[in-house]
């Protein structure tokens, strides 16, 4: 019996010795969880990945029309808040747009991820990036001559366009912002997923990759008409590299920015012409940005006589660039 409390008391004297420590661990925490949902809500959506809108300032899609977009794609933070205890993971698992920015690549291991930000995201609208950065990695190692790269990747069976509408065949009716950057193999035919409503888009961007493993293949994607079955009633941002479609589409109604830029190498009658132009701005009043890179203007042939038809009112546009050398200088940046 002696020895029994012999040994005891240096537990005892642990326990009280310990017992100040996890006490104080314990008010911390419950003091954190005392935190109102609404406040620990919105301390989480710091942690979200940005946007993937498009910016309204021209000279900022440089750095977003490219290859650059993979720095926005970080989820790790929220993921991670969800996973410290029971109540955190309570509160991020209910807030559906914490998990609404969905990131689809060519690498297979982000189906599953794509597939349960779906599920979690309810309703709400979608904010969608479609790349295959993968691929186009090996592209450019090929064609740079770099032998050190990875063990090479020789693509998914599906085209990240095709498998994700492919698993979420309506997700353009709930889809706020889309952005695509890739290539498009000729054999496949990709303008379907285009035809769709899209009544809450607000904005979407495609960059048509032209980058094989032999250089620079120029590829004209043509989108099909009406795009989005001609239901685009949000859009306002639309930024189209390689894609085309006709100047006279409804489109090109109520934008705050429009990008349109196209192959040097094609026809002169693929660009617009001024009075089109005119036109689009004229249908688009609240237009802050506008950039056409060997798109046009073309001007009419009488237009050194007639110098008025270059001549329209639009009290918001601040950002032009309109780079043709076929056209010549029309109209330069300003601010």
């Amino acid at each position: 019996m002696e020895n029994d409390i012999v040994v005891m008391e240096p537990k005892l004297k642990l326990a009280k010795a310990l017992a100040p420590a996890q006490t104080i661990q314990s008010l911390r925490r419950n003091h954190i969880s005392r935190l109102p949902v609404e406040l620990l809500t919105d301390v989480f959506s710091y942690l979200l990945p940005e946007t993937l809108a498009i910016d309204d300032v021209v000279e900022a899609l440089e750095t977003e029309s490219d290859w650059c977009l993979h720095m926005r794609r970080k989820h790790g933070d929220i993921i991670h808040a969800s996973h410290v205890c029971r109540s955190w993971r309570r509160i991020c698992l209910s807030t559906p747009s914490f998990w609404s920015l969905i990131w689809v690549t060519d690498e297979d291991q982000f189906t599953p991820r794509t597939c349960e930000f779906v599920r979690r995201s309810g309703s709400v609208p979608l904010e969608v990036a479609i790349r295959d950065e993968r691929s186009r990695d090996q592209r450019f190692h090929t064609l740079s001559g770099d032998e050190d790269d990875e063990v090479p990747f020789h693509g998914p069976l599906l085209h990240p366009l095709l498998r994700f509408f492919g698993q979420f065949p309506h997700s353009l009716q709930r889809m706020k912002t889309l952005r695509v950057c890739s290539r498009f193999p000729s054999q496949q035919d990709f303008t379907s997923y285009f035809k769709e409503p899209a009544p809450v888009l607000e904005s979407f961007a495609l960059y048509v990759d032209c980058l094989s493993n032999t250089g620079y293949e120029p590829i004209v994607l043509q989108l099909p008409i009406p795009l989005f079955d001609g239901t685009t009633p949000s859009l306002r941002k639309l930024s189209l590299d390689g894609a085309e479609v006709p100047w006279t589409s409804n489109i090109f109604n109520n934008l705050t920015f429009l990008r349109i830029c196209r192959f040097e190498s094609r026809r002169e009658d693929d660009r617009v012409h001024l009075g089109q132009l005119l036109q689009i701005i004229k249908n688009c009043p609240g237009i802050v940005s506008l950039e056409l890179r060997f798109a046009g203007p073309v001007l009419p042939a009488d237009y050194d006589k007639s110098p008025k038809t270059s001549q329209y009112t639009a009290p918001y546009l601040k950002n032009i660039i309109l780079s043709d050398p076929r056209s010549g200088p029309l109209w330069t940046t300003h601010t």
